[in-house]
C-alpha cells in the first residue's frame, strides 16, 4: 500500500470512530454492588394537624362539649359575617360548619341576635348563605351558626346553650320580639319538644337578673309533661323545682328569645324561676 492510500484509510477510520461516538453516546448502566443501599422515592409530607386558634373559654368550652357528645370536631381558623359586629371561630363536624361569635358583653349580643329571623335565612337585610340549614343558638355572650340537619349535633349545641333561637319553616320575622311588644311567644319560633338537660361543659353563665324579661299577655299555663323549673331560662342553670303534669303556674314574664316562660317560684314568690315555653310541654290557659 502506497504513502497516499495509507493516509486515506485512516481518515476514513477516524471518520467512522468519531460518526459512531457522536451516534451513541448513552452512558453504559451503573451497577451497584452488593450490599449497598438502594435509594428509594422520597417520602411524603406528613399531614398538619389541625391547631385551634387562640380562643376565649367560652368558646373553648363549648368545642370541648361538642368534643365529649359527638366527637370528631376540627377548628377551621376564623371566620367574618357581613351581618354581625364581632368576628368568630370556625369549626367543622364531619365537613358541616358551626361558627361561634363572642360579644363584649350581653347587650351586645342582643343587639345583634335581634337581627337573626325567627327561620335563620336572613340577619338584617342580609341572606345567610352556606350549605345546610341555617340554625342559631344565643346564650351570654354567644351567638352560635350551625350550617347543617345532625339531630345529635343540635342537640349537644342546645344541651350547651339551651334552646335553638331559629327553626326551619318559622318565617322570616324576628325571632327574638323587641322590648316593646307584649304578645305571647310566636308559634313559629318554638322551641324543642324535649325539655334541655343541664350543659355537660357549660359555657359561662350570665346571671338571670342580668337577662331581659319581657312582659305577655299571657298570666297562666299548665304543664303537659312534668317538667323541672329552672333558676335562668335555660336548661344549663340549676335546676330548683318541679311542676307537675296537670299543675298551673301563673307567668310573671318570657324570656327574650321567647322560648321560655317567667313563673311564680315554688315558694310562692315572684323570683327567677323558670319552665319551657315549648308548646307540647306547656299549654296556655290564660291570657288577658
Amino acid at each position: 500500500m502506497n504513502h497516499k492510500s495509507l493516509l486515506t484509510s485512516i481518515s476514513l477510520l477516524w471518520s467512522l470512530i468519531v460518526a459512531s461516538l457522536l451516534a451513541g453516546c448513552t452512558l453504559p448502566p451503573v451497577f451497584a454492588p452488593p450490599g449497598a443501599p438502594v435509594a428509594s422515592a422520597p417520602e411524603a409530607p406528613a399531614k398538619t394537624e389541625e391547631v385551634a386558634p387562640e380562643v376565649t373559654d367560652a368558646v373553648a368550652g363549648l368545642v370541648a362539649a361538642l368534643e365529649d357528645q359527638i366527637g370528631g370536631v376540627r377548628w377551621g381558623g376564623t371566620v367574618t359575617q357581613p351581618f354581625f359586629s364581632v368576628p368568630g371561630w370556625l369549626v367543622r363536624v364531619d365537613g358541616q360548619e358551626i361558627q361561634a361569635f363572642e360579644y363584649t358583653d350581653e347587650a351586645a349580643r342582643l343587639a345583634d341576635a335581634r337581627l337573626i329571623s325567627a327561620d335563620g335565612t336572613v340577619v338584617g337585610t342580609t341572606a345567610v348563605e352556606g350549605t345546610g340549614q341555617p340554625t342559631f343558638w344565643a346564650n351570654g355572650k354567644l351567638i352560635v351558626l350551625y350550617f347543617g340537619d345532625r339531630a345529635e349535633v343540635k342537640e349537644a349545641l342546645s344541651k350547651a346553650l339551651g334552646e335553638q333561637l331559629t327553626r326551619a319553616g318559622a318565617g322570616t320575622g324576628p325571632a327574638i320580639p323587641s322590648e316593646t311588644e307584649t304578645s305571647a311567644p310566636a308559634a313559629e319560633a318554638a322551641p324543642a319538644t324535649e325539655e334541655p338537660s343541664a350543659t355537660l361543659a357549660p359555657v359561662a353563665e350570665v346571671p338571670p337578673e342580668e337577662l331581659p324579661v319581657l312582659d305577655t299577655n299571657v298570666t297562666v299555663v299548665q304543664a303537659a309533661k312534668d317538667l323541672k323549673i329552672y333558676s335562668g331560662p335555660g336548661g344549663q342553670y340549676g335546676e330548683i323545682g318541679d311542676l307537675s303534669a296537670g299543675n298551673e303556674a301563673k307567668v310573671t314574664g318570657v324570656s327574650a328569645d321567647g322560648n321560655w316562660w317567667r313563673v311564680i317560684c315554688p315558694d310562692g314568690g315572684e323570683g327567677s324561676c323558670w319552665i319551657s315555653g315549648d308548646s307540647e310541654l306547656t299549654k296556655v290557659t290564660e291570657a288577658k
